[in-house]
């Protein structure tokens, strides 16, 4: 269900150190947490410094990734779009293809959350929302327990095997 940031809400940063320059020519493939997102094939020079690799990387986040790419003088920002706990989950994973000898030498790169997300939506109306329908599973993308238990609650409250169910089931 769409959801509007709490007006006190944090939004997630984190930052990607790369360390450089390089001293080989390679490839850098970056796990972004879906392979839609996933920066691949991001080739790199010899001799390629911080920015240059930085700008490459950024160069490859498609527009639609949850968070916003910003290269700085010694690697890049990451800002979730959402305010709240949802963009507290960023881990970029290097190399992730396990590939063992293609990636450029001299660079590194290491990952750490730098401001945690806060201060969540507040729980919506699920009956008003969902209506009658009959649900049996959910999914919520933020770790907050009130909003987690409303919503389970509207589902154990509401699912009943003798009301006809949505979607063709029942």
């Amino acid at each position: 269900l769409p959801r509007i940031d709490n007006g006190a809400g944090v939004a997630a940063v984190y930052k990607t150190t790369i360390t450089g320059p390089s001293t080989s020519a390679g490839q850098i493939d970056l796990w972004l947490g879906d392979k839609q997102y996933s920066p691949e094939y991001v080739q790199v020079a010899s001799g390629a410094s911080v920015a240059t690799v930085a700008n490459a990387i950024v160069a490859k986040v498609p527009a639609n990734f949850p968070y916003t790419p910003a290269v700085v003088s010694d690697g890049i920002t990451w800002t979730a779009k959402n305010k709240g706990t949802v963009g507290n989950y960023l881990n970029p994973v290097v190399n992730w293809k396990g590939k063992w000898n293609y990636g450029p030498a001299g660079i590194g790169l290491s990952t750490a959350r730098t401001t945690a997300g806060s201060a969540n939506p507040a729980a919506v109306d699920y009956a008003a929302a969902l209506g009658t329908c009959c649900y049996d599973a959910y999914a919520l993308l933020m770790d907050d327990a009130t909003v987690q238990t409303a919503l389970r609650d509207f589902i154990r409250g509401n699912w009943d095997c003798t009301k006809p169910q949505c979607f063709g089931h029942g």
